[in-house]
Parts: C-alpha cells; sequence; structure tokens
C-alpha cells in the first residue's frame, strides 16, 4: 500500500509499505480522508514523534475491508469514523470511563502508525459509524468533538449571558465559534487572531473580530475589553500568557491548543490569577464510548444533525496523498514565519 512516511524529523517520503495485518479485535480500514492537525506539523517538523519511521494522521474515515474474528458490531463495507486514542482501560481513569485523562494510553498517528496511508488496522472499540454522516463528515468528527467537549467544560446558560473571547481563528477556533454561534449566542462572542485571512472566515459565525498582529494591538484591545471566558486555541505560549489578561475577575480561561515551547509566567501574572480568582481548565481530546458521563461523539453528530453544520466550507483543499510531502513543508514554513501560506485545513483524500 502507498503511504506517507515520517523518516526522520523533516523528512517525509511516498513510499510502499506492507498492508497491516489484525488481530482478532481488529478491522482493517481502507482509508478515504484523513485530516490534516497542526500538531502533525509539530509532531513532522520539530521533533515531536515519539518513534520513527512513523505513519502520521488521527483524523481520519473509511471503510471496513475485513474484520476480527471478536469484530461483533461492524461489518466489511461499513463507513466508519476513528477515534484515534487507545486507552488501557485498567488505571484509575479509565475505569471511570475519562478515557482521555489514561495515564498509559497509546494513539493513532503518534504513538502507533495512523491514516496518511491506504490502510489501517484499528480496534473494534475505536470506530464509530453513523447513517447521517458521509466519509468526510466521520473524518471531522474527531476535532469536532474536541471542540464541543472544550465547550462543555464551561457550562454556559443561555439565559446567564457570559462574554467570550476565542483567541484564534484557525480550524478549532472557527468551529468553536460555529457550534457557539448556533447553540449559544453570536452577540456574546469574541474571536482574535494576527491573521487576516482566518478572521475573514471567522465573519459567518459573528461579527466581533479584531486583528491582533502586535504586543501594542493586544494592549489596546485588552484595554477595552476582559472577558467572562477565554477560549484559548493556537497553543501559541505567548497567547497563551497574554489570555491570562484578558479574563475578568472569576472568570474561566479553557485551554487547549498544543503548546509551541515552553511557558515562563512572572510572578505578576501568577499574582493576577490569584487575585482575580481565575479558574483555569486545561483540555487535549474528547469523550468517547462513555456511559458513566456524556459521550462527545454522540453529542457532535447531534449537533452537525440538528442544526446542518456545514463543516465541509472550512476545508481550504482536499489533496492527494501524493502531495502531503508538499503541502506539510508549506504548513511548516507559514508556522515558522518563513514564507506565508494562507489555509483553515487540509483534507487527504484517498
Amino acid at each position: 500500500m502507498k503511504a506517507a512516511v515520517l523518516e526522520s524529523n523533516k523528512k517525509i517520503t511516498l513510499k510502499d509499505v506492507k498492508i497491516p495485518n489484525i488481530k482478532q479485535d481488529e478491522c482493517l480500514i481502507k482509508i478515504k480522508f484523513a485530516g490534516i492537525c497542526s500538531s502533525d506539523i509539530q509532531r513532522g517538523f520539530f521533533n515531536g514523534a515519539y518513534f520513527y519511521p512513523l505513519i502520521m494522521g488521527h483524523e481520519l474515515s473509511g471503510i471496513v475491508e475485513k474484520i476480527g474474528k471478536k469484530v461483533k458490531d461492524f461489518n466489511k463495507g461499513d463507513q466508519v469514523g476513528v477515534f484515534p486514542l487507545l486507552p488501557c482501560k485498567r488505571c484509575k481513569e479509565c475505569k471511570k470511563e475519562q478515557f482521555v485523562r489514561c495515564s498509559s494510553y497509546k494513539y493513532y498517528g503518534s504513538r502507533n502508525n495512523g491514516g496518511f496511508a491506504e490502510f489501517l488496522a484499528v480496534k473494534e472499540w475505536n470506530l464509530i459509524k453513523n447513517k447521517n454522516l458521509n466519509l468526510f463528515q466521520l473524518s471531522v468528527l474527531e476535532p469536532f468533538s474536541v471542540c464541543l467537549h472544550a465547550i462543555k467544560l464551561l457550562n454556559l446558560n443561555k439565559k446567564n449571558k457570559k462574554k467570550i473571547c476565542i483567541i484564534g481563528a484557525g480550524y478549532l477556533g472557527l468551529i468553536i465559534s460555529e457550534i457557539l454561534s448556533k447553540t449559544y449566542n453570536s452577540n456574546y462572542v469574541y474571536q482574535i487572531d494576527r491573521n487576516k485571512f482566518k478572521l475573514n472566515h471567522s465573519r459567518s459565525y459573528n461579527k466581533k473580530n479584531f486583528l491582533i498582529k502586535t504586543h501594542n494591538d493586544f494592549l489596546k484591545f485588552n484595554k477595552k475589553n476582559t472577558f467572562d471566558i477565554v477560549i484559548e486555541a493556537t497553543g501559541n505560549y505567548d497567547m497563551i500568557s497574554k489570555s491570562i489578561d484578558l479574563v475578568s475577575a472569576g472568570g474561566k480561561c479553557v485551554w487547549m491548543g498544543n503548546i509551541n515551547q515552553d511557558l515562563k509566567l512572572s510572578r505578576k501574572k501568577v499574582s493576577a490569577i490569584l487575585r482575580k480568582e481565575i479558574s483555569i481548565f486545561g483540555t487535549w481530546n474528547s469523550n468517547f464510548k462513555t456511559t458513566k458521563i456524556s459521550d462527545d461523539w454522540k453529542e457532535s453528530i447531534k449537533i452537525i444533525n440538528k442544526y446542518k453544520i456545514d463543516i465541509e466550507k472550512l476545508i481550504t483543499q482536499f489533496i492527494k496523498l501524493s502531495s502531503f510531502r508538499d503541502i506539510m513543508s508549506k504548513m511548516y514554513s507559514h508556522k515558522n514565519q518563513k514564507k506565508n501560506f494562507d489555509y483553515i485545513k487540509f483534507i487527504v483524500q484517498l
């Protein structure tokens, strides 16, 4: 099969590799869509891989090609999405079905091979099917559920309006903006970013968009605005620090972006957290196949169907696997501020 293989840091090769064998509790999935996440740039170009060679890709969907002997709920031909986290099912948090807090997890696309390939062996437990969603929609359930999980941490109430600031108008920031515009009230939602191209997409969800390119821009904005809730969706260490300045006394701050370098908080900044009694929430994933707590994936499907959310409009381009290396290099140059490359989201279509 063809696969985009991360051979070493910054070296991605399109090559032929063996189709994986499946275990008794696995299905062989013929991959149809695989989204490129910003974490793939960190993993592929900033020494972020756990091992080499690695096939990245954790936002997946495909068709069941073959099933293991112990597989009960899936058949050949089923269209499925993939929950990428493989919990140990043994630790304290897993026993509470808090799988996102597993202390010994594996992960398709980082700690295991992932979906930038023609086939992938996937545990039956990690598969989801839904007749109301097409294969593309199934592939973006992962980032959508991550965003919904972050929003649910805030316990928002439509009757008690909160002023919200979303830091970042990338893919996750825009999904959050769209969910809030449909389920909350866009009049109370602000969005900031340093990228005008991304902010232009945000305007279809809310009108309060602000271009913050410099520190002085931020100071001017912060002088006029503080927020009950701040959602940091970029992972930029400087903006994570600045999110503390934007939160009002007694407010909440959600950090969900993959941080790009070490964060050092000044004594003054820590004092601000204490004096304002800010609540800081960390999140990175979503709840899946849970009975003791709410299932973010099932709720995401309901929201997408109920509000007829058009996720495809956020996709910059569907690309072939043969273009993956070139697109990743351009995304890296943009992230490294070497060469501008405007995009929201790329999806590999196999």
